[in-house]
């Protein structure tokens, strides 16, 4: 998974969600673009989209007692594309 071309490897813990933690060179709410690519055990490509979604500000330990993080969901549907997720 990409977000504003940083890139990380992951293996999501289940097929309905996967929430994500932008970079931390990124302090504000802003819109970002997120690739996701899902390979099979032999390798092909079985999901290959991006889609721009919007940052929400969260703080974890309550207002002032950081750390302040920017974070967003997206979903891969049955189709294999992805779409935004409200998040909490």
């Amino acid at each position: 998974m990409c977000v504003d071309k940083e890139c990380q490897t992951t293996r999501p813990e289940n097929s309905a969600l996967q929430g994500f933690q932008a970079p931390s060179t990124i302090k504000k709410e802003t819109a970002v673009v997120v690739v996701v690519t899902m390979n099979g055990p032999d390798g092909a490509a079985l999901v290959s989209d991006s889609i721009t979604t919007d940052l929400v500000k969260f703080e974890p330990n309550g207002p002032k007692c950081g750390p302040t993080c920017y974070g967003a969901g997206v979903r891969v549907t049955s189709e294999g594309k992805l779409e935004n997720v409200a998040t909490a």
